[in-house]
């Protein structure tokens, strides 16, 4: 369950239509286009309310990647996403390198929001952790 749930959150990167910047943009902890910070805190809130309270895994991991971004420097206070196309390549290597570095306050932060997360999918979810005859406990 752990490596498939690791794969999944790291994979909302990669889902079809998830650089986008409709409604996907919440995903990451960011705003669309000439949109408020204020505006894109309330839709980040509908994203997290709208998965936080699934079992599946692919919903948990939505939860998940939306929080870790809300902790990259590169994804604070929730920055306009212009997409791919509407980023310079310097504007990319600039989230990119913000995005991978962070002070171990900042990583010990995203890892205690993540524990939590998931502890409390695991109290709420008791299938989520069976592998087989195993369990994830």
């Amino acid at each position: 369950m752990a490596n498939d749930l690791g794969a999944a959150t790291a994979g909302v990167d990669s889902r079809g239509g998830s650089q986008d910047t409709d409604e996907h943009v919440y995903w990451h902890h960011m705003a669309r286009p000439g949109q408020t910070a204020a505006d894109a805190a309330q839709g980040f809130a509908d994203h997290i309310a709208h998965y936080s309270s699934s079992c599946a895994l692919e919903d948990i991991a939505l939860v998940l990647h939306a929080w870790q971004d809300s902790y990259s420097p590169a994804h604070r206070g929730f920055p306009q996403w212009h997409g791919f196309q509407g980023t310079s390549l310097l504007g990319l290597l600039n989230h990119g390198l913000n995005d991978f570095i962070a002070s171990n306050g900042t990583y010990d932060a995203a890892k205690n929001k993540s524990k939590e997360i998931i502890l409390d999918r695991m109290s709420h979810c008791p299938n989520l952790c069976k592998s087989g005859a195993q369990q994830c406990r």
